[in-house]
């Protein structure tokens, strides 16, 4: 109907709905799943607070890495597997932290880690990283900025840096 109240003789119904975001991703590294029974993190509530509507989600490989902890009778392994079975999974085809780089990438999703090996990598892939802090609490990882000097000392030796030589 138009503003006089008689047809328009256009119909709505041919044209295809915006279709709805899909919530964010974050991904949990396996040392992440034992935080909450050895650090007091509230692993599901600080990932809301920073990306709230996430979708939580563990790789194929982190559960399999679970998996053999328990086998294992690592201490707290049981938990953290029960706490991974309640997020979604996502397949893997890597192992370790490979696997969940190349899921992250490809999903582009964020990942909660305490490892700063796979921390490093991720970030370095662009990927937004979460870690934990003290007070059972995470945050973004942000990369510190490299000091501004105009030289650097190592060993006791006055490093200039590339560029600012004099012959």
């Amino acid at each position: 109907m138009n503003t006089t109240g008689k047809p328009s003789g256009s119909s709505s119904s041919g044209r295809s709905a915006p279709r709805p975001r899909r919530a964010p991703l974050v991904l949990v590294d396996t040392n992440a799943l034992f935080l909450p029974f050895t650090g007091g993190l509230g692993l599901e509530e600080e990932i809301g607070r920073w990306v709230p509507g996430a979708r939580i989600a563990v790789s194929q490989s982190v559960v399999g890495e679970l998996d053999r902890l328990v086998a294992r009778g690592v201490p707290n392994a049981v938990v953290a597997r029960a706490l991974a079975s309640r997020f979604e999974r996502v397949p893997s085809e890597e192992s370790g932290d490979s696997a969940l780089l190349a899921v992250a990438r490809r999903r582009r999703a964020a990942v909660v880690t305490a490892d700063r090996g796979l921390r490093d990598r991720l970030v370095a892939a662009g990927l937004t990283v979460y870690i934990p802090r003290v007070g059972g609490r995470l945050e973004p990882y942000r990369r510190r900025a490299r000091s501004s000097s105009s030289a650097t000392v190592k060993n006791g030796a006055r490093l200039e840096p590339v560029g600012r030589r004099t012959i």
